[in-house]
């Protein structure tokens, strides 16, 4: 599969297991009801001592991203790429970004604050041009994809996205700590939108990038609850889009990303070709590998193709009859258009089987997708004469459980927000069930489709989730006094 993406999916993901579920030393487990529920190989648990907070005035108060009389005309992709710019080109970038990362998870009291407020100063031109962007009505970065091979595109912006995402998150703690909540649900706003206005691009890389900025954000919410007298934030949870990164746009585009490379290949099927013709599509489809691996000469490629032409041009035939052609017709065909239908169409058979699963929930088709993957990894090159698939196909698998994984942590933070409401309203009490929280719906999971576990033993409340085949998140909560 294609080096690119698996390089995307190694950088995102790391930061979503690094934002989401943070490894923390929090000593002995409270006693709970019933058998424990997290084994050995499980992260620890993530200790919260949330405050009551009832329902702001009026409800939707507060918003994670711009409304729609806050939008404006234009494209936001020309404010990112100047704020990209603006931060490049100043010397104290790397460091700075660097510093930003540690501060967005540094305890509350460690924080150093008037550092903190000389670096985000220092931003503030470039935080200006990020503020602009989200609040274009459009995001569009115009990725020359019908232009140039697709996988060889550098995506530069997204970096330089991951680092303001750093910046605006250490802005909101800073806030936090300094009991601004206004300013700080401010930033945490653009951090959202950011996320939001990243996963546009046509890539999976993008949405990826976009899930991990919304993680970074929603750590800091996890924060913002722990503090006296901070906004209940239930109901801004409540109206974001869900889901909040849509993949289906990504999908559509990896699925065909080689037509949009060579459109004319979607013509293959096209009857009346001559011989020369076909000569011609054969030798651009063996040059394509020259783009797509740089690791092997040009002549190595052709040579190596024309050796699996040689060992499965038999099954190349039996195939193309297998699939509805007579083996009269295939009998007549010259050995180049034998291959060039051939790969097309095992490209396409091999592609299908894995995007077919896409759009069902993560939590129905986790398991097929997982073998689909498997037999992919374990058939391609074997099946392949030009081995497309091979180098280009996605994982599909990684993306719906990135993304499965973000609609969790929201679905999370809302769940503690309505218990923040219920003790609001209950003299601090947490519920014995979640059943018992009438002030606002409590979602399910959405890894699991059914509730989240949770148990309340004396003042301690256990809330867990869990993400197919095995990602498991546990938080013990308690209301501060």
């Amino acid at each position: 599969m294609r080096i690119g993406f698996y390089l995307g999916i190694a950088i995102t993901t790391g930061l979503l297991a690094a934002t989401t579920v943070p490894s923390m030393t929090l000593g002995d487990e409270p006693p709970s009801q019933g058998p424990p529920s997290q084994g050995d190989d499980r992260p620890p648990p993530i200790r919260l001592s949330i405050h009551p907070a009832g329902e702001p005035r009026p409800a939707l108060r507060y918003r994670l991203l711009p409304t729609l009389i806050d939008l404006r005309p234009g494209n936001a992709a020309v404010f990112y790429n100047k704020a990209a710019l603006m931060w490049q080109q100043q010397a104290d970038a790397k460091n700075d970004a660097q510093r930003a990362s540690e501060w967005a998870d540094m305890p509350l009291d460690k924080l150093p604050r008037a550092e903190m407020a000389v670096v985000v100063s220092r931003w503030g031109s470039v935080l200006q041009e990020v503020e602009l962007a989200t609040l274009r009505e459009e995001c569009d970065w115009q990725m020359p994809v019908r232009e140039r091979i697709p996988y060889s595109i550098m995506l530069p912006e997204l970096q330089e996205l991951r680092n303001i995402a750093r910046l605006l998150a250490a802005k909101a703690r800073l806030g936090i700590a300094e009991g601004r909540y206004d300013d700080a649900v401010a930033s945490l706003r653009m951090g959202y939108a950011v996320a939001r206005h990243a996963a546009r691009g046509p890539t999976l890389i993008h949405a990826l990038v976009g899930i991990a900025i919304a993680n970074i954000m929603t750590n800091q919410i996890r924060e913002l609850s722990q503090q006296p007298d901070a906004p209940n934030l239930y109901w801004a949870f409540a109206v974001l889009p869900r889901p909040f990164i849509d993949l289906d746009r990504a999908y559509d585009y990896e699925a065909d990303s080689i037509y949009f490379w060579h459109p004319e290949w979607r013509e293959m099927e096209r009857e009346g070709r001559g011989p020369a013709e076909w000569r011609r599509a054969y030798d651009q489809l063996v040059d394509a590998m020259n783009e797509i691996d740089t690791r092997e000469s040009s002549q190595e490629h052709r040579v190596a193709v024309l050796i699996r032409a040689i060992k499965d041009y038999s099954r190349a035939k039996q195939w193309l009859v297998d699939y509805g052609r007579s083996p009269e017709a295939v009998e007549l065909m010259t050995v180049q258009q034998v291959v060039v239908l051939y790969t097309f169409g095992t490209y396409n058979d091999l592609r299908d089987q894995m995007f077919k699963w896409s759009r069902l929930p993560y939590r129905e088709v986790h398991e097929q997708l997982a073998a689909a993957e498997r037999f992919h990894e374990q058939s391609a090159r074997r099946r392949e004469i030009v081995p497309l698939a091979h180098w280009l196909l996605p994982a599909i698998q990684a993306a719906m459980h990135a993304q499965t994984r973000n609609e969790q942590v929201f679905a999370l933070s809302r769940t503690i927000e309505a218990l923040r409401l219920y003790a609001a309203g209950h003299d601090g009490r947490l519920p014995k069930q979640l059943a018992d929280i009438t002030e606002a719906p409590v979602p399910d999971d959405p890894a699991t489709g059914g509730p989240f576990t949770y148990r309340l033993s004396g003042d301690t409340a256990v809330l867990e989730g869990t993400l197919p085949p095995g990602l498991h998140v546990r938080y013990e909560i308690t209301v501060a006094r």
